[in-house]
C-alpha cells in the first residue's frame, strides 16, 4: 500500500493563495490547479 506523502504549507504561502482568491477574486477551482492544491485545502485557508 503506498503511504500519503504529507505536505505542510508555511503561512505566507497560505496567505498568498487566500489573497488570490480574496482580494484578487479568482476561482478556488483555478488557484488550486495552478498551484496543485486539493480546493478543499484552499476552502479551509479562507476561513
Amino acid at each position: 500500500m503506498k503511504t500519503r506523502e504529507i505536505i505542510i504549507f508555511d503561512k505566507a504561502f497560505k496567505l498568498s493563495a487566500v489573497i488570490l482568491i480574496t482580494e484578487e477574486e479568482q476561482s478556488v477551482k483555478s488557484v488550486s490547479s495552478t498551484l496543485g492544491i486539493h480546493p478543499n485545502s484552499l476552502y479551509r485557508w479562507v476561513q
